[in-house]
């Protein structure tokens, strides 16, 4: 029987918030991450750990130890982990998407940033403390000799601080995003660099979509004083740590099943009338950086400039999900954007572009099915399912654009326009290439694309991990391990709970009473010995208890009327400076926050990270939350540690 699986994301599957009347509401958790999990754990079922990221998410958290949710009619016990709101916002905000995204992304722009300084190191600290906090959970509720998938570069410490924790434990660490080259990842101060590194080798597999990333991570390994890396395997004490390639795919089955939906199909008519009989560029992105929005605004208009007789014939659509509107560079972004669409459409008409900024996911599968050129032009993606979904749905012989630094351009690069992101010369043409194409050549690409798209399936991908971390004699799945034992059911689309603490008083305090009939899930039972419960005879409105049970009927379905779902995606970057000069960094302690609110002790390893991007001499670090925010330069290190990267390792970004 195959061990129970305890996934470790900072989304999770579900989220909450609070309806203007008071009513607490819930809808599918947001992010490419949690569709492709979703899917994944659709037959096998298991326990999922994610923050609470929202005030009612925080709510529920504290009246609920776990949360058991039915996901396209899989089982899955759901716990929240709570911190600080400020705390959260550090971790989040400002270490895991303005330090660790912007460098694994080639964001920054070294000669002006980043600049570290307090600030930043206050961030690292709330890094760390939500880490432990996600490991102290994970050990309290995976069960006995189970498996945990730690997800992405948010939770990169969890690994090495579970396996402390829960030796008994099979840890594997899936990291969704590019991995940066050695002389990159040097720019971050050392004790971060290691600390990251050190972290991801507590698992004994780490995956990543290509094999570029994991030849990536493995020239970061050797930079790392006293770590070999050979054939993808790093020796740590008496383990071997794998780095394997595990490229996700789609199910085209089930978003073919979902676009037949009549959400979707609304949504196609509308989109219809507005067209007409112009043809249709399409892109579908998250208002990120990385995702080169403004660039392919700026290779549209170079071919509507030079192709007069294209104007009114094509339009540009851009649907786009918002993304992080708390961090300042990506609200910039959107709103130069945004003025970028609207010149375009001064100088070539009122509908050359269009771009619409909001969570509309049926929307997004409608325009799939339309669509002529589908341009997916990151600077650097780990892999890019828009440029997987999109083939699989369309039926008009559409032809896609394909950045080269996008993890997808691995599989898709013999069916797509392949072009260099920054080059929008380029790009114009690859999109002018495509709308000129012959019918019989644009349907053979897009029959190929479609054999191509499908790669891996969520199911597959997720057994593809599992399968190295399988013992040789796997035992019998034990049960889930649980501090408390309350528990209660509740229904996407009708907002009702029964709660645990009724049935055992007999009925809720001046709610109806409610009854249940068992379930099973052998991944999921309590220390109490109780079975998982499902669907409720009878409902109760939402009541304070200690869990509750969730159904969610797909984790790709539109949502019900009134409420919002949402897409996916990850990308953006700058090449790196190189630099044969040396570096000296060396270890930091700082505090950080112990027990349920207060702080507790990080130290970082006083071992040098070795890269040869070397800092500018005499620079002044300061915040890299903004310029009014600068900050003293904190000492140097005594160790006098250095680093010069090997650069016969590294792979090409």
């Amino acid at each position: 029987m195959d061990r129970p699986v305890v996934v470790v994301s900072n989304r999770g599957p579900i989220t909450f918030e609070d309806s203007p009347s008071g009513e607490r509401r819930h809808r599918r958790g947001v992010g490419g991450l949690v569709t492709a999990l979703s899917g994944a754990l659709r037959e096998r079922g298991g326990l999922w750990i994610a923050s609470a990221i929202s005030d009612a998410d925080r709510a529920v958290a504290a009246e609920n130890d776990t949360i058991e949710a039915e996901i396209g009619g899989t089982a899955l016990a759901v716990r929240l982990v709570a911190v600080d709101l400020d705390v959260y916002r550090a971790y989040y905000d400002e270490f895991s998407n303005r330090v660790l995204w912007f460098a694994h992304h080639y964001l920054w722009d070294p000669p002006r940033t980043p600049t570290f300084g307090e600030a930043d190191a206050d961030a690292w600290e709330a890094y760390a403390d939500v880490n432990r906090r996600f490991a102290e959970a994970t050990a309290q509720t995976a069960p006995e000799g189970g498996v945990a998938l730690i997800q992405d570069y948010h939770l990169a410490l969890v690994p090495s601080i579970l396996r402390k924790m829960r030796p008994d434990l099979s840890i594997g660490h899936f990291w969704h995003i590019p991995f940066a080259q050695p002389d990159y990842v040097g720019l971050l101060p050392d004790p971060w660099a290691r600390g990251i590194i050190e972290g991801l080798l507590g698992a004994d597999v780490i995956g990543f979509q290509t094999e570029r990333w994991v030849q990536n991570f493995l020239a970061c390994v050797r930079a790392t004083e006293g770590r070999r890396a050979r054939d993808r395997t790093i020796k740590v004490g008496d383990r071997r740590v794998r780095a394997n390639v595990y490229p996700i795919g789609v199910d085209p089955d089930h978003l073919t099943e979902i676009a037949a939906e009549p959400a979707v199909k609304l949504q196609r008519d509308d989109l219809k009338r507005w067209l007409g009989d112009r043809r249709l560029v399409l892109r579908v992105d998250r208002t990120e950086l990385s995702k080169n929005i403004l660039r392919g605004l700026q290779a549209f208009e170079l071919v509507l400039e030079r192709r007069p007789e294209l104007r009114g014939a094509i339009v540009h659509l851009a649907l786009l999900q918002p993304s992080r509107r708390s961090v300042p560079e990506y609200r910039e972004y959107i709103e130069r954007c945004t003025r970028e669409a609207e010149r375009i459409n001064a100088r070539f008409g009122p509908e050359a572009v269009r771009l619409e900024i909001t969570d509309n996911f049926p929307r997004s599968l409608a325009a799939f099915t339309l669509y002529e050129v589908l341009v997916v032009n990151p600077v650097f993606d780990g892999m890019n399912l828009v440029a997987r979904e999109g083939p699989c749905l369309n039926r008009k012989g559409g032809v896609l654009v394909l950045s080269r630094n996008a993890g997808a351009a691995v599989e898709l690069a013999p069916a797509a326009l392949i072009v260099n992101p920054v080059d929008i010369d380029r790009t114009a043409r690859a999109i002018s290439d495509a709308l000129d194409m012959p019918e019989a050549e644009r349907q053979e690409r897009a029959r190929k694309l479609r054999r191509l798209a499908r790669g891996r399936p969520p199911a597959r991908w997720l057994d593809a991990q599992l399968r190295p971390l399988r013992p040789d004699s796997p035992g019998s799945q034990p049960a889930l391990r649980a501090s408390r034992s309350r528990s209660a059911t509740y229904s996407l689309g009708d907002p009702t709970v029964t709660s645990a603490r009724a049935r055992r008083s007999g009925g809720p305090s001046g709610l109806a009473t409610a009854t249940r009939t068992p379930t099973s899930s052998p991944a999921i039972a309590s220390n109490a010995g109780r079975s998982p419960t499902s669907s409720p005879a009878t409902s109760a409105p939402l009541s304070r208890s200690a869990s509750m049970i969730l159904r969610i009927a797909s984790p790709l379905s539109p949502p019900p009327a009134g409420r919002t779902s949402r897409m996916r995606r990850p990308g953006t970057t700058r090449r790196p400076s190189r630099s044969a000069a040396a570096r000296t960094i060396g270890p930091a302690t700082r505090s950080t926050a112990s027990g349920s609110g207060a702080r507790r002790k990080w130290t970082a390893s006083a071992r040098p990270f070795r890269s040869s991007t070397a800092p500018s001499a005499g620079a002044r670090p300061c915040s890299s939350r903004a310029a009014a925010r600068s900050t003293a330069s904190r000492a140097p290190s005594a160790s006098g540690a250095t680093w010069s990267a090997p650069s016969r390792h590294s792979s090409i970004p």
